[in-house]
């Protein structure tokens, strides 16, 4: 490997502009060459995440048999109360979405933290 100024002018570009942003070392900043860079790591554990499916305006009546959708966190439907709970979701966000026939779906994003219930309600027009 070339050292710093043994090197023509497209590699002193690189050099600037590494310099620029704080980099010392780019083998090292990417993680090659065992030393350097860090990565934060995937999420652990798992959660839930619970809450209502109601209508929205003035009445907000309790929407039985709503589906929620949160990708590859899970998916529930509503009991009779408009309550669901999804259980044992892996850490990290989700966007869910709750839907019932005749409602207009609605959208939210979720963060799940292990060993902890996340509520995330819907009110649907």
């Amino acid at each position: 490997m070339r050292q710093r100024g043994e090197t023509g002018v497209n590699q002193r570009i690189y050099e600037s502009i590494l310099d620029s942003i704080g980099v010392v070392n780019l083998a090292s900043a990417l993680g090659a060459g065992g030393g350097g860079g860090t990565t934060t790591p995937p999420p652990t554990g798992t959660g839930a995440i619970a809450g209502t499916v109601t209508s929205g305006g003035k009445t907000k009546k309790a929407i039985s048999g709503a589906s929620v959708k949160c990708g590859s966190g899970g998916s529930g439907k509503t009991g009779p109360n408009g309550g669901y709970t999804i259980a044992s979701v892996p850490a990290g966000s989700y966007s869910c979405t709750a839907s019932a026939t005749g409602y207009t779906a609605k959208t939210a994003t979720v963060s799940v933290t292990a060993n902890t219930t996340t509520t995330a309600n819907f009110a649907l027009r």
